[in-house]
Protein backbone atom coordinates (compact mmCIF):
# COMPACT_ATOMS: atom_id res chain seq x y z
CA UNK A 1 0.00 0.00 0.00
CA UNK A 2 2.77 2.14 0.59
CA UNK A 3 4.58 1.48 -2.42
CA UNK A 4 0.88 2.02 -4.41
CA UNK A 5 0.55 5.39 -2.99
CA UNK A 6 4.26 6.42 -3.73
CA UNK A 7 2.95 5.80 -7.15
CA UNK A 8 0.26 7.40 -7.20
CA UNK A 9 1.73 11.07 -5.92
CA UNK A 10 4.58 10.40 -8.36
CA UNK A 11 2.40 10.33 -11.07
CA UNK A 12 0.19 13.76 -9.89
CA UNK A 13 3.50 15.65 -9.32
CA UNK A 14 5.06 14.28 -12.99
CA UNK A 15 2.28 14.09 -15.22
CA UNK A 16 2.26 18.23 -16.25
CA UNK A 17 6.06 18.42 -16.46
CA UNK A 18 7.26 15.26 -18.54
CA UNK A 19 5.80 13.46 -21.86
CA UNK A 20 5.98 10.06 -19.97
CA UNK A 21 6.70 8.86 -16.69
CA UNK A 22 8.56 5.16 -16.45
CA UNK A 23 8.14 3.08 -12.96
CA UNK A 24 10.75 -0.04 -12.75
CA UNK A 25 9.85 -2.49 -10.24
CA UNK A 26 13.02 -4.88 -9.31
CA UNK A 27 11.46 -7.89 -8.00
CA UNK A 28 12.72 -11.55 -6.80
CA UNK A 29 11.34 -13.39 -9.94
CA UNK A 30 9.37 -13.20 -12.96
CA UNK A 31 5.96 -14.35 -11.29
CA UNK A 32 5.49 -11.92 -8.48
CA UNK A 33 6.58 -9.67 -10.73
CA UNK A 34 3.96 -9.95 -13.18
CA UNK A 35 1.58 -10.53 -9.98
CA UNK A 36 2.69 -7.15 -8.07
CA UNK A 37 2.69 -5.37 -11.26
CA UNK A 38 -1.23 -5.94 -11.04
CA UNK A 39 -1.36 -4.06 -7.53
CA UNK A 40 1.14 -1.67 -8.31
CA UNK A 41 -0.82 -0.54 -11.51
CA UNK A 42 -2.80 2.45 -10.14
CA UNK A 43 -4.71 2.84 -13.44
CA UNK A 44 -5.49 -0.65 -14.01
CA UNK A 45 -5.40 -1.70 -18.20
CA UNK A 46 -5.14 1.81 -19.71
CA UNK A 47 -1.45 2.20 -19.39
CA UNK A 48 1.61 -0.18 -20.42
CA UNK A 49 2.53 -2.70 -18.09
CA UNK A 50 5.52 -5.43 -18.44
CA UNK A 51 7.61 -7.58 -16.88
CA UNK A 52 10.96 -8.41 -18.84
CA UNK A 53 14.56 -8.37 -19.56
CA UNK A 54 16.65 -4.84 -19.79
CA UNK A 55 18.09 -6.43 -22.81
CA UNK A 56 14.54 -6.64 -24.41
CA UNK A 57 13.87 -3.42 -24.43
CA UNK A 58 14.75 -2.33 -28.09
CA UNK A 59 11.83 -4.86 -29.01
CA UNK A 60 9.53 -3.02 -26.16
CA UNK A 61 10.56 0.89 -26.31
CA UNK A 62 7.73 1.38 -29.16
CA UNK A 63 5.05 0.29 -26.38
CA UNK A 64 6.82 1.85 -23.80
CA UNK A 65 6.97 5.24 -25.74
CA UNK A 66 3.00 4.95 -26.84
CA UNK A 67 1.85 5.73 -23.00
CA UNK A 68 1.93 8.51 -20.60
CA UNK A 69 2.47 5.68 -17.83
CA UNK A 70 4.70 2.62 -18.09
CA UNK A 71 4.99 -0.29 -15.18
CA UNK A 72 8.33 -1.84 -15.69
CA UNK A 73 9.45 -4.93 -13.88
CA UNK A 74 12.54 -6.70 -13.88
CA UNK A 75 14.30 -9.15 -12.18
CA UNK A 76 18.11 -9.06 -11.04
CA UNK A 77 18.90 -12.39 -12.23
CA UNK A 78 17.64 -11.49 -15.90
CA UNK A 79 18.11 -7.91 -15.45
CA UNK A 80 21.65 -7.05 -13.84
CA UNK A 81 23.00 -11.08 -13.92
CA UNK A 82 24.52 -10.78 -17.13
CA UNK A 83 27.32 -13.85 -16.51
CA UNK A 84 24.91 -15.98 -17.99
CA UNK A 85 26.59 -17.45 -21.26
CA UNK A 86 24.15 -17.00 -23.91
CA UNK A 87 20.89 -15.14 -22.46
CA UNK A 88 17.51 -16.75 -23.71
CA UNK A 89 16.65 -17.01 -27.28
CA UNK A 90 14.04 -13.47 -27.57
CA UNK A 91 17.63 -11.75 -26.62
CA UNK A 92 19.83 -13.22 -29.92
CA UNK A 93 17.10 -12.73 -32.00
CA UNK A 94 16.98 -8.90 -31.14
CA UNK A 95 20.51 -8.98 -31.24
CA UNK A 96 20.47 -10.79 -34.35
CA UNK A 97 17.97 -8.56 -36.34
CA UNK A 98 20.21 -5.46 -34.83
CA UNK A 99 23.77 -6.60 -36.57
CA UNK A 100 22.58 -8.77 -39.35
CA UNK A 101 23.97 -6.48 -42.52
CA UNK A 102 26.46 -5.14 -40.41
CA UNK A 103 29.77 -4.20 -40.12
CA UNK A 104 30.47 -6.76 -43.12
CA UNK A 105 29.59 -9.44 -41.13
CA UNK A 106 28.80 -12.95 -42.77
CA UNK A 107 24.82 -13.00 -42.08
CA UNK A 108 24.46 -16.91 -41.85
CA UNK A 109 27.99 -17.10 -39.31
CA UNK A 110 26.27 -14.73 -37.51
CA UNK A 111 23.00 -16.90 -37.21
CA UNK A 112 25.26 -19.77 -36.42
CA UNK A 113 26.99 -17.86 -33.68
CA UNK A 114 23.47 -16.58 -32.02
CA UNK A 115 22.01 -20.41 -32.13
CA UNK A 116 23.83 -21.10 -29.31
CA UNK A 117 22.18 -24.37 -27.66
CA UNK A 118 18.79 -23.76 -29.39
CA UNK A 119 17.82 -26.63 -32.34
CA UNK A 120 19.05 -25.27 -35.94
CA UNK A 121 15.85 -25.39 -37.87
CA UNK A 122 13.91 -23.99 -34.87
CA UNK A 123 16.61 -20.98 -34.78
CA UNK A 124 16.64 -20.26 -38.20
CA UNK A 125 12.85 -19.90 -38.42
CA UNK A 126 12.54 -17.75 -35.29
CA UNK A 127 15.65 -15.51 -35.60
CA UNK A 128 14.03 -14.38 -38.98
CA UNK A 129 10.76 -13.55 -37.67
CA UNK A 130 10.09 -10.00 -37.74
CA UNK A 131 10.59 -7.79 -34.68
CA UNK A 132 9.93 -3.92 -34.71
CA UNK A 133 13.25 -2.91 -33.33
CA UNK A 134 13.34 0.69 -31.68
CA UNK A 135 15.85 2.60 -34.33
CA UNK A 136 17.15 5.03 -31.53
CA UNK A 137 18.30 2.04 -29.46
CA UNK A 138 19.89 -0.09 -32.50
CA UNK A 139 21.61 2.72 -33.59
CA UNK A 140 23.14 3.34 -30.09
CA UNK A 141 23.87 0.07 -29.31
CA UNK A 142 25.79 -0.07 -33.28
CA UNK A 143 27.41 3.02 -31.94
CA UNK A 144 29.01 1.58 -28.44
CA UNK A 145 29.96 -1.76 -30.80
CA UNK A 146 32.07 0.63 -32.89
CA UNK A 147 33.53 2.46 -30.12
CA UNK A 148 34.24 -1.03 -28.23
CA UNK A 149 36.58 -2.08 -30.96
CA UNK A 150 37.66 -5.65 -29.22
CA UNK A 151 34.16 -6.73 -28.81
CA UNK A 152 33.40 -5.82 -32.76
CA UNK A 153 36.91 -7.67 -33.73
CA UNK A 154 35.67 -10.68 -32.05
CA UNK A 155 32.64 -10.55 -33.04
CA UNK A 156 33.66 -10.51 -37.13
CA UNK A 157 36.54 -13.00 -36.10
CA UNK A 158 33.82 -15.60 -34.48
CA UNK A 159 31.23 -15.19 -36.94
CA UNK A 160 33.43 -16.15 -39.83
CA UNK A 161 34.55 -19.39 -37.66
CA UNK A 162 30.32 -20.04 -37.43
CA UNK A 163 30.26 -19.34 -40.87
CA UNK A 164 29.94 -23.03 -41.77
CA UNK A 165 27.58 -25.47 -39.68
CA UNK A 166 29.55 -28.45 -37.95
CA UNK A 167 30.55 -29.85 -35.20
CA UNK A 168 32.10 -26.86 -33.00
CA UNK A 169 35.23 -27.69 -30.41
CA UNK A 170 34.88 -26.64 -27.10
CA UNK A 171 37.13 -23.81 -27.53
CA UNK A 172 35.27 -22.19 -30.35
CA UNK A 173 32.07 -23.17 -28.44
CA UNK A 174 33.63 -20.61 -25.72
CA UNK A 175 34.53 -18.20 -27.69
CA UNK A 176 30.84 -17.96 -28.92
CA UNK A 177 29.59 -17.62 -25.76
CA UNK A 178 32.26 -14.72 -24.93
CA UNK A 179 31.03 -12.96 -27.28
CA UNK A 180 27.36 -13.56 -27.14
CA UNK A 181 27.60 -12.46 -23.06
CA UNK A 182 30.02 -9.24 -24.49
CA UNK A 183 27.11 -8.68 -26.88
CA UNK A 184 24.45 -8.80 -23.70
CA UNK A 185 26.37 -6.46 -22.16
CA UNK A 186 26.43 -3.54 -24.71
CA UNK A 187 23.05 -3.81 -25.45
CA UNK A 188 22.26 -3.71 -21.78
CA UNK A 189 24.06 -0.49 -20.69
CA UNK A 190 22.54 1.08 -23.99
CA UNK A 191 18.82 0.12 -22.32
CA UNK A 192 19.66 1.65 -18.94
CA UNK A 193 19.76 5.14 -20.39
CA UNK A 194 16.46 4.54 -22.55
CA UNK A 195 14.30 3.31 -20.15
CA UNK A 196 14.24 6.75 -18.38
CA UNK A 197 13.16 5.75 -15.33
CA UNK A 198 11.41 8.15 -12.99
CA UNK A 199 10.64 6.47 -10.06
CA UNK A 200 12.97 3.26 -9.02
CA UNK A 201 11.15 0.27 -6.44
CA UNK A 202 13.53 -1.98 -5.29
CA UNK A 203 13.50 -4.96 -3.14
CA UNK A 204 16.98 -4.16 -2.00
CA UNK A 205 17.27 -6.41 1.23
CA UNK A 206 16.85 -9.65 -1.58
CA UNK A 207 19.30 -8.16 -3.72
CA UNK A 208 21.91 -6.49 -1.26
CA UNK A 209 24.59 -7.00 -3.63
CA UNK A 210 23.45 -4.93 -6.20
CA UNK A 211 23.44 -1.55 -3.74
CA UNK A 212 27.28 -2.25 -2.93
CA UNK A 213 29.36 -4.51 -5.45
CA UNK A 214 31.46 -4.29 -7.86
CA UNK A 215 30.85 -6.54 -10.55
CA UNK A 216 29.17 -6.04 -13.87
CA UNK A 217 25.41 -6.64 -12.64
CA UNK A 218 25.80 -4.27 -9.62
CA UNK A 219 27.28 -1.47 -11.61
CA UNK A 220 24.47 -1.96 -14.39
CA UNK A 221 21.58 -1.42 -11.29
CA UNK A 222 24.07 1.05 -9.84
CA UNK A 223 23.65 2.91 -13.29
CA UNK A 224 19.50 2.42 -13.53
CA UNK A 225 19.19 3.68 -9.90
CA UNK A 226 21.25 6.83 -10.19
CA UNK A 227 19.72 8.13 -13.47
CA UNK A 228 19.14 11.67 -12.70
CA UNK A 229 15.29 11.88 -12.90
CA UNK A 230 14.97 8.77 -10.85
CA UNK A 231 13.83 8.42 -7.16
CA UNK A 232 14.47 5.43 -5.76
CA UNK A 233 12.34 3.46 -3.23
CA UNK A 234 13.55 0.75 -1.07
CA UNK A 235 11.39 -1.69 -0.23
CA UNK A 236 11.70 -4.69 2.79
CA UNK A 237 9.29 -7.02 4.05
CA UNK A 238 11.37 -7.41 7.31
CA UNK A 239 12.87 -4.53 9.37
CA UNK A 240 16.56 -4.31 10.05
CA UNK A 241 17.19 -6.55 13.47
CA UNK A 242 19.06 -4.61 16.11
CA UNK A 243 21.81 -7.00 16.14
CA UNK A 244 23.31 -9.91 14.78
CA UNK A 245 23.21 -12.92 17.06
CA UNK A 246 25.91 -15.44 17.63
CA UNK A 247 24.83 -18.05 15.22
CA UNK A 248 24.27 -15.70 12.89
CA UNK A 249 27.56 -16.13 11.26
CA UNK A 250 26.99 -15.32 7.77
CA UNK A 251 25.33 -11.92 8.60
CA UNK A 252 26.20 -8.85 9.89
CA UNK A 253 23.08 -6.45 10.61
CA UNK A 254 24.82 -3.42 11.73
CA UNK A 255 26.77 -3.51 8.38
CA UNK A 256 23.66 -3.85 5.81
CA UNK A 257 22.48 -0.72 7.39
CA UNK A 258 25.56 1.23 7.02
CA UNK A 259 25.80 0.20 3.42
CA UNK A 260 22.28 0.83 2.75
CA UNK A 261 23.10 4.48 4.41
CA UNK A 262 25.88 4.56 2.08
CA UNK A 263 23.86 3.61 -1.22
CA UNK A 264 20.94 6.26 -0.14
CA UNK A 265 23.86 9.39 0.66
CA UNK A 266 26.36 8.32 -2.29
CA UNK A 267 28.96 7.48 -0.70
CA UNK A 268 30.60 6.89 2.63
CA UNK A 269 31.87 10.18 3.76
CA UNK A 270 28.25 11.46 3.63
CA UNK A 271 27.08 9.20 6.45
CA UNK A 272 29.91 9.89 8.90
CA UNK A 273 27.82 12.04 10.83
CA UNK A 274 25.35 9.20 11.49
CA UNK A 275 27.63 6.69 12.10
CA UNK A 276 29.02 9.13 14.65
CA UNK A 277 25.61 9.44 15.85
CA UNK A 278 25.24 5.91 16.29
CA UNK A 279 28.24 5.14 18.05
CA UNK A 280 28.01 8.06 20.80
CA UNK A 281 23.94 6.28 20.91
CA UNK A 282 25.64 2.72 21.71
CA UNK A 283 28.22 4.06 24.46
CA UNK A 284 24.71 5.90 26.10
CA UNK A 285 22.99 3.15 26.16
CA UNK A 286 25.97 1.22 28.01
CA UNK A 287 25.56 4.21 30.49
CA UNK A 288 21.77 3.07 31.24
CA UNK A 289 21.20 1.81 34.50
CA UNK A 290 23.61 4.14 36.64
CA UNK A 291 20.99 6.45 38.10
CA UNK A 292 19.59 9.26 35.44
CA UNK A 293 23.27 8.91 33.31
CA UNK A 294 22.88 6.41 31.31
CA UNK A 295 19.63 8.22 30.43
CA UNK A 296 20.97 11.76 30.68
CA UNK A 297 23.83 10.64 27.96
CA UNK A 298 21.31 9.20 25.92
CA UNK A 299 19.31 12.41 24.77
CA UNK A 300 22.72 13.91 24.95
CA UNK A 301 23.78 11.91 22.06
CA UNK A 302 20.59 12.43 20.41
CA UNK A 303 20.61 14.56 17.03
CA UNK A 304 17.58 16.80 17.89
CA UNK A 305 17.86 18.07 14.30
CA UNK A 306 16.78 14.88 12.49
CA UNK A 307 14.08 13.79 15.53
CA UNK A 308 10.30 14.76 14.59
CA UNK A 309 8.32 15.56 17.48
CA UNK A 310 4.76 15.13 18.02
CA UNK A 311 3.37 18.13 18.32
CA UNK A 312 1.66 17.53 21.43
CA UNK A 313 2.92 15.53 24.37
CA UNK A 314 1.19 13.81 27.47
CA UNK A 315 2.85 13.72 31.01
CA UNK A 316 1.90 11.82 33.93
CA UNK A 317 3.93 11.28 37.01
CA UNK A 318 2.74 7.86 37.86
CA UNK A 319 4.15 4.99 35.72
CA UNK A 320 0.31 3.04 36.16
CA UNK A 321 -0.96 5.02 34.17
CA UNK A 322 1.62 4.38 31.28
CA UNK A 323 0.98 0.89 32.04
CA UNK A 324 -2.50 1.16 31.37
CA UNK A 325 -2.32 3.15 28.34
CA UNK A 326 0.09 0.42 27.02
CA UNK A 327 -2.61 -2.23 27.87
CA UNK A 328 -5.86 -1.08 26.52
CA UNK A 329 -4.65 1.35 24.11
CA UNK A 330 -1.41 -0.23 22.67
CA UNK A 331 -0.83 1.70 19.22
CA UNK A 332 -3.85 3.72 19.91
CA UNK A 333 -2.50 5.60 22.10
CA UNK A 334 -1.61 9.25 22.20
CA UNK A 335 2.60 10.40 23.07
CA UNK A 336 3.02 10.02 26.56
CA UNK A 337 6.21 10.35 29.21
CA UNK A 338 6.01 9.30 32.61
CA UNK A 339 8.30 11.38 34.85
CA UNK A 340 7.94 8.75 38.28
CA UNK A 341 7.95 11.34 40.82
CA UNK A 342 10.28 14.33 40.64
CA UNK A 343 11.73 14.26 37.27
CA UNK A 344 15.54 13.31 37.25
CA UNK A 345 17.68 15.28 35.15
CA UNK A 346 17.50 12.55 31.56
CA UNK A 347 13.32 13.79 32.52
CA UNK A 348 14.14 17.84 32.41
CA UNK A 349 16.45 17.20 29.28
CA UNK A 350 13.72 15.56 27.40
CA UNK A 351 10.85 18.01 28.26
CA UNK A 352 13.37 20.73 27.85
CA UNK A 353 14.34 19.07 24.23
CA UNK A 354 10.45 18.34 23.15
CA UNK A 355 9.53 22.05 24.55
CA UNK A 356 12.51 23.58 22.56
CA UNK A 357 11.17 21.70 19.21
CA UNK A 358 7.73 22.86 19.43
CA UNK A 359 5.45 20.14 20.98
CA UNK A 360 2.78 21.45 23.24
CA UNK A 361 3.31 19.30 26.90
CA UNK A 362 -0.06 18.26 28.94
CA UNK A 363 0.94 17.70 32.65
CA UNK A 364 -0.99 15.58 35.60
CA UNK A 365 -0.01 14.19 38.58
CA UNK A 366 -1.63 13.30 41.90
CA UNK A 367 -3.96 15.33 43.91
CA UNK A 368 -1.48 15.88 46.87
CA UNK A 369 1.03 17.93 48.25
CA UNK A 370 4.09 17.00 46.86
CA UNK A 371 2.13 15.95 43.42
CA UNK A 372 1.30 19.87 43.13
CA UNK A 373 4.98 21.08 43.84
CA UNK A 374 5.93 18.44 40.61
CA UNK A 375 3.14 20.02 38.47
CA UNK A 376 4.55 23.45 39.61
CA UNK A 377 8.18 23.32 39.14
CA UNK A 378 7.00 21.31 35.26
CA UNK A 379 4.95 24.16 34.73
CA UNK A 380 7.31 27.21 35.34
CA UNK A 381 10.35 25.26 33.86
CA UNK A 382 9.01 23.63 30.40
CA UNK A 383 5.87 26.06 30.18
CA UNK A 384 3.27 23.15 30.44
CA UNK A 385 -0.62 22.88 30.66
CA UNK A 386 -2.64 21.51 33.04
CA UNK A 387 -3.66 17.89 31.93
CA UNK A 388 -6.94 17.43 33.97
CA UNK A 389 -5.79 19.10 36.65
CA UNK A 390 -7.73 21.73 38.17
CA UNK A 391 -10.11 22.61 41.08
CA UNK A 392 -13.14 20.53 38.77
CA UNK A 393 -11.17 17.56 38.09
CA UNK A 394 -10.21 17.21 41.65
CA UNK A 395 -13.31 17.34 42.95
CA UNK A 396 -15.31 15.20 40.12
CA UNK A 397 -12.89 12.31 41.76
CA UNK A 398 -13.36 9.82 44.59
CA UNK A 399 -10.92 9.44 47.30
CA UNK A 400 -10.74 8.49 50.70
CA UNK A 401 -7.24 8.76 51.69
CA UNK A 402 -6.70 11.80 53.67
CA UNK A 403 -4.35 14.74 52.72
CA UNK A 404 -0.93 15.11 54.68
CA UNK A 405 2.04 17.34 54.26
CA UNK A 406 2.36 20.76 54.29
CA UNK A 407 0.64 23.15 51.97
CA UNK A 408 2.02 24.14 48.04
CA UNK A 409 0.37 26.40 46.01
CA UNK A 410 -0.88 26.32 43.01
CA UNK A 411 -0.49 29.64 40.81
CA UNK A 412 -2.31 27.75 37.72
CA UNK A 413 -5.58 27.40 39.37
CA UNK A 414 -5.18 29.35 42.95
CA UNK A 415 -9.01 27.86 44.33
CA UNK A 416 -7.00 24.45 43.52
CA UNK A 417 -4.55 24.59 46.89
CA UNK A 418 -7.79 26.31 49.09
CA UNK A 419 -10.14 23.06 47.96
CA UNK A 420 -7.47 20.63 48.74
CA UNK A 421 -6.91 22.33 52.34
CA UNK A 422 -11.07 22.59 52.66
CA UNK A 423 -11.37 18.94 51.48
CA UNK A 424 -8.30 17.06 52.94
CA UNK A 425 -8.49 13.98 50.69
CA UNK A 426 -5.40 12.71 48.26
CA UNK A 427 -6.67 12.02 44.59
CA UNK A 428 -3.94 9.71 43.18
CA UNK A 429 -3.35 9.03 39.38
CA UNK A 430 -4.78 5.63 39.36
CA UNK A 431 -8.25 6.65 40.95
CA UNK A 432 -8.60 8.73 37.39
CA UNK A 433 -7.11 6.73 35.05
CA UNK A 434 -10.29 5.70 32.97
CA UNK A 435 -10.31 10.50 31.79
CA UNK A 436 -6.99 9.93 31.44
CA UNK A 437 -6.79 7.38 28.85
CA UNK A 438 -9.71 9.10 27.31
CA UNK A 439 -7.55 11.67 26.58
CA UNK A 440 -4.61 9.94 25.09
CA UNK A 441 -6.94 7.95 22.95
CA UNK A 442 -5.98 8.77 19.65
Amino acid sequence: MVARGLIAKTIRHLEDTVDRIDIVYVCSNAAIANQNLNRLNVYGNRHFAMATRLTLLPAHLKGLKANRVNFVSSTPGTTFDLKGRSGVMEERRVLYQMLRDRFDLSRTGLLNLLQATAGKDRWGVYAERPVEIDSELERLFLRDLRDDGSTLASLRETAEIFHRFRDFTPDESNRRYAVVSALRRSLARVCVSALEPDLVLDEFQRFKELLDGEDEGAQLAKALFRQPQARVLLLSATPYKMLTLNHETDEDHYQDFRRTLEFLFGSREAVSEIVDNLERFRRALHGMGRESEGETRLLLATDWKSVVVPPRVFVCENPSVVASASHQLRVDSAPLICLDGEPKTAGWLLLDRLRGAGSEILYHGDFDWKGLAIARRVFTRVGAHPWRYSVRDYLDAEGVEPLQGSPEPTPWCPELASTLIERQIVIHEEAVILRLLEDLRK
